[in-house]
């Protein structure tokens, strides 16, 4: 079977990682000449944190923290309130636990606004209002409809009035998005017959378009995402029925550039995927939602060694057994990650129309 995995999972542990990388770019939306584009990183974190742990009363507190200090930022230049966000997300912090209302204004009391390369306004104007109003609360305000962005648990299907999500036909029906690109998995069974490293290269070789290959057996650490940087397949030998998770490798962490939030040692240190703290251990959000998938028992799993996986916390130890597939072309090295060429899910000619692809949701025999 090739199935290509389709993102729907979750992580409540990752929350701390992403309240990280929100705090590292707030620190930094000062000392760039234009934070627009820190503003939707820092967004972008603050979703995936709440949509990690939504029933997590401090998560929600750092989030609204990180969103005052982002709307500081963008009132000194002059560039919106949007200091009503971080209301609306420690509203929703003190709605779960108002124990908290103390420490959230003792974290208000210790505001200071940054120093900005390019002041255009006195943020205060902006945030004097909205902050003196939360430091007057006597209790937790009266819950209201969180309409930020969805998060399930809280504002989703039977809990909305407001916003809420309502898929429809489409308004052109002649206008079809189809995906381009996927992460294609394959599951087979273990054949009977033979060792199993063969048996394992045997289904890999429909994948390296005729390379020479080699299969090592590996050491992984469990609760992290795993990527191999030399070997060009990745896979795992199931001894049980395990769930495995993929990451969407959308949310690899790129290059440094100017701007970019400094990782550390990003990039996979000791079987893992780690940077400064916990920055860099989880895939940068929006593309935080990962996929699950099966593996039987006497199955495996083969994929590109550039995709993050890990085993899913709920399975046995010692459950799987994870290895690596290594080619190279004739005399120029190891191929890694130029293969397997990854193929796009939708083709068409000018003369016929295009072919429908395959559904991504759904397994292909």
């Amino acid at each position: 079977l090739a199935r290509w995995p389709s993102g729907t999972g979750l992580r409540p542990g990752a929350a701390g990682a992403y309240i990280e990388h929100a705090q590292a770019i707030v620190a930094l939306g000062s000392e760039v000449t234009d934070p627009y584009m820190k503003m939707w990183e820092v967004q972008n974190q603050v979703i995936a944190m709440v949509q990690s742990a939504p029933l997590d009363a401090e998560v929600w507190l750092e989030a609204g923290n990180a969103s005052a200090h982002l709307s500081f930022i963008l009132a000194g230049r002059d560039e919106g309130d949007y200091f009503p966000d971080a209301i609306a997300m420690w509203a929703q912090a003190l709605s779960l636990d108002a124990s908290l209302q103390e420490r959230l204004k003792a974290m208000i009391k210790g505001y200071t606004p940054p120093t900005l390369k390019e002041p255009r306004a006195d943020p205060w104007d902006s945030a004097g209002p909205w902050l003196k109003g939360v430091q007057g609360w006597k209790k937790p305000p009266k819950k209201r409809e969180f309409v930020q962005f969805l998060v399930e648990p809280v504002n989703g299907k039977g809990k909305c009035k407001k916003m809420c999500h309502a898929p429809g036909p489409p308004s052109l029906g002649s206008v079809v998005v189809l995906p381009m690109f996927s992460s294609r998995v394959l599951e087979a069974a273990v054949a009977e017959g033979g060792s199993e490293e063969k048996r394992i290269l045997d289904v890999a070789q429909g994948e390296l378009d005729g390379l020479s290959a080699s299969l090592s057996w590996v050491l992984v650490e469990g609760g992290c995402w795993h990527r191999n940087g030399t070997a060009s397949l990745s896979g795992l030998l199931c001894d049980t029925d395990v769930e495995v998770w993929f990451a969407d490798p959308r949310g690899a962490w790129p290059e440094q550039w100017g701007g970019a939030v400094d990782a550390g040692a990003a990039g996979p240190v000791a079987g893992c995927l780690r940077g400064a703290g916990r920055l860099a251990t989880e895939p940068k959000a929006p593309f935080h939602w990962h996929t699950e998938m099966r593996c039987e028992a006497r199955h495996l799993l083969l994929f590109p060694a550039w995709l993050p996986f890990q085993v899913a916390p709920s399975a046995p130890v010692g459950s799987t057994r994870p290895f690596t597939v290594s080619t190279s072309w004739d005399a120029s090295g190891a191929a890694g990650w130029r293969v397997p060429v990854q193929r796009p899910l939708c083709r068409g000619a000018k003369a016929a129309p295009a072919e429908a692809p395959p559904d991504p949701t759904r397994d292909e025999l």
